[in-house]
Order: structure tokens, then sequence, then C-alpha cells
């Protein structure tokens, strides 16, 4: 019986991410590989090719995170967020996604006056990406309200990551998140991230 060998590529990205990339960055594929290696490395070119025109045809076969991360620093750049925020951001809101997506989530207990990065991250992602679950529950015009009481929730939990800003990253973090959903960039995209 024949084996199928499938390509491992750096940082979780899949073929078509690379083929993606190397078309952006006008290089070979062996020479994108080696340059998306280290995730510094990645984010560095991710934020150097967020600038450029994105069109949902040219993302629908690219992994959810990729995706994410380069909307969010193109987005991001827009809202004159720092490239480092940015990146700390992208980090902690695909981490999230991807555990919510696959349906690995375990939040440990919560604790009332602090929470942890986990619980925070989840809820602003569930409140960004995935708001639609909660309309069963409340009034999608309600939505910004329970958002904001559960501001101080959230900020809390963030406070532990070096952004030079917790409250301009989560206030335009949550716009950022509304608008990729808004925009449906993830509808496109073939959930096997």
């Amino acid at each position: 019986m024949a084996k199928i060998i499938q390509e491992v590529f750096p940082c979780g990205l899949n073929k078509y991410d690379i083929y993606f990339l190397s078309r952006r960055l006008n290089l070979s594929k062996p020479k994108t590989v080696l340059l998306t290696e280290e995730e510094t490395d990645l984010n560095l070119l991710l934020l150097q090719i967020c600038s450029l025109p994105l069109t949902k045809r040219q993302t629908r076969n690219l992994s959810d995170l990729l995706l994410i991360k380069i909307l969010i620093f193109k987005y991001g750049k827009r809202k004159k967020l720092q490239s480092e925020d940015l990146i700390e951001f992208s980090k902690i809101i695909c981490h999230s996604y991807q555990k919510i997506v696959t349906g690995n989530i375990y939040l440990k207990e919560l604790k009332k006056d602090k929470p942890s990065l986990e619980h925070s991250a989840t809820t602003l992602v569930m409140f960004g990406l995935f708001s639609d679950y909660f309309h069963d529950y409340v009034n999608p015009k309600d939505m910004n309200s329970v958002f904001e009481n559960n501001y101080d929730f959230i900020k809390k939990g963030l406070d532990d990551v070096k952004f030079s800003d917790t409250s301009a990253v989560l206030n335009n973090g949550l716009d950022i998140l509304t608008e990729i959903k808004e925009e449906e960039w993830l509808k496109e995209t073939k959930i096997d991230s």
C-alpha cells in the first residue's frame, strides 16, 4: 500500500500559505519556506505584505490562522496600532481561535478578581468572531453593551501581556475582529486550520 507523503511547513503553514506568501514576496517556494521557519521572521514578512491589496479569492485556500494574522495586521495598521502590539494580539487571538474551532478548549477555574489570559482571549474571540452564537440569548443590537459589561474582565486578563496600551489594543482589537467577521473573510476558507 502506498503512503501519502505530506509536506510539513514551518509555523503551522500549509502549501497554499507558502504559495500565497511566495507570490506576494516574489520569491521561490524554497526561499519562502526558509524565511518562514521562525515565527518572528514570519510576522515581519506579514507586516510587510499586509498593506498590499487583498481579495477573498486570493485567500480562499489559506489556513484560517494565517488569514486571521494577515487581517489583524492589515486592519491594525489602519488603526495605527504598534507592530509589537499587533504581533502579540495576533498570537493571542490565533491561539484562542484554534482552540475554539477544534473544540480543544478547557478553561480552568474562573477567578472573579483576576481572570486568566486564556479566559480573556477566549471571551474576546467569541465576542469578535463568533458573536452570532450569542444571538439566541442576547439581542444583536445589545452586543456592544454586553461587551462593555465584560470589558474590565477581559482587560484584567490581558494586563499581563506587554501591550504598549492595553485599552487601545482591546478596543481596536474588538473592532478588528468584528470587521473580519462582518466582511466574511473566514467564510471563504476551508476549515482545516
